[in-house]
């Protein structure tokens, strides 16, 4: 971990650090406590992944409503699958349930399984603790509509206050530093002095940043990418084109022949290719 990094969490100024950052019995223990600096829903990739990470836990918040108030009672406490008719799957379809392509789009034992709202009981209770279902179905529903949004509310409400006056990363660099960077509850002389310097390197980097950003890139290095770009383009849409092709030609193909001549595999090439 840098110098200016501990310096800007924990408020130590960088000549100090270097003094004591022989001693890793002191800081070691400190150090690993500081907590890494998540993006705001940018555009980097690591802004990308946590937002990933943030949509992750808020959908298995929800899954956990949904499944210990309505799911997993319907399964201790309902009736078991095959007892009535809108729990069993039909003769004419039981040949046919277990193809991936039936499966696929949530047909056959999908269709008559927990995944539908046709599988829980339309009963006022259910079991011997007399659960109400039907209520737990519609709180639960709009619980998860609820949460959401004030999930989402108030992560819009913390980005927005942490973010400043709400521009894109990299904008008014240079009037940030000048307005914000000064820390004017500092009252020792040569803190002020570390302070000052801090303000001036930071400027410095910005400037060489900028100027960095400015420079022309090679014109003809980016004509040759442009172009190499559009042939890889042009050659994966003729690909997917002849595969598309050859899918459908081997699918009218398996049609004209009997069903009972195919292997499993065969019955459900095409819809998994597709």
């Amino acid at each position: 971990m840098s110098l200016g990094l501990a310096w800007e969490r924990l408020g130590i100024p960088p000549e100090e650090l270097e003094e004591v950052s022989g001693v890793r019995e002191v800081w070691a223990s400190l150090l690993r406590l500081l907590p890494p600096r998540p993006g705001h829903f940018g555009s980097s990739v690591a802004s990308y992944f946590i937002f990933l990470r943030w949509m992750y836990g808020l959908n298995l918040v929800l899954f956990g409503f949904m499944f210990g108030l309505v799911v997993l009672p319907e399964i201790l406490m309902g009736l078991p699958a095959g007892s009535i008719p809108r729990k069993t799957v039909p003769r004419e379809e039981q040949d046919t349930a277990m193809d991936f392509s039936v499966l696929f789009d949530f047909g056959g034992y999908c269709k008559y399984s927990f995944l539908f709202y046709g599988y829980y009981n339309n009963e006022r209770t259910i079991g011997l603790l007399k659960f109400r279902l039907p209520l737990s179905y519609l709180l639960v529903g709009v619980g998860i509509f609820g949460y959401s949004l004030m999930v989402v509310i108030r992560t819009m409400a913390r980005n927005s206050n942490e973010g400043g006056d709400g521009a894109e990363e990299g904008e008014f660099t240079f009037s940030w530093k000048m307005f914000t960077s000064w820390d004017y509850l500092i009252g020792n002389p040569e803190t002020a002095d570390n302070k000052y310097a801090s303000i001036t390197t930071s400027f410095k980097e910005s400037i060489v940043d900028e100027q960095e950003n400015q420079k022309d890139e090679n014109i003809h290095l980016q004509r040759f990418l442009r172009v190499l770009a559009n042939f890889l383009i042009l050659c994966v849409l003729g690909g997917s084109g002849y595969l598309i092709y050859y899918v459908v030609k081997r699918s009218q193909e398996f049609a004209k022949r009997e069903p009972a001549d195919l292997t499993w595999f065969e019955k459900n090439e095409a819809g998994g290719n597709l």
